[in-house]
């Protein structure tokens, strides 16, 4: 599978951001964090700030009103990347282990298949045997 990745930072790919008007606003508001930050904020100061700011700007503003809690403590937790690491191996883990089921499945049907085909290849060697003891 192929997926293709666009940078959609502030900036990068207006032409695809701007088809979007809550993926427009979202790149603003990230913007804003962004310069936040810059300006010597701490993470979570800069985030508070974006969010208050966005709001009085109308970015994101009906979304940032009902859910600035939980943007504000998405955005404060630290990413790490030993338990995405981790995740991402059990998520891989777990559809090999499915692809694997399914593919022995498979398998199992073609040995049946394999099987049946002998079985009947006999059969039918054993009623050709018979037509010619028959004949003499």
């Amino acid at each position: 599978m192929i997926v293709d990745v666009y940078n959609v930072n502030y900036g990068y790919n207006d032409h695809i951001v701007k088809r979007s008007k809550n993926l427009y606003e979202y790149v603003l508001f990230i913007n804003k964090v962004r310069e936040n930050e810059l300006r010597g904020m701490d993470r979570p100061e800069a985030v508070e700030k974006a969010v208050k700011d966005c709001i009085r700007l109308g970015i994101l503003a009906e979304y940032l009103a009902s859910n600035a809690s939980e943007v504000v403590n998405m955005l404060n937790q630290e990413w790490n990347w030993e338990d995405a690491k981790t995740v991402w191996q059990r998520e891989a883990e777990e559809r090999g282990k499915i692809l694997g089921e399914e593919r022995g499945k498979i398998l199992g049907e073609q040995r049946s298949d394999q099987k049946w085909q002998e079985i009947m290849a006999k059969k039918d060697a054993e009623i050709a045997r018979l037509k010619a003891q028959q004949k003499h």
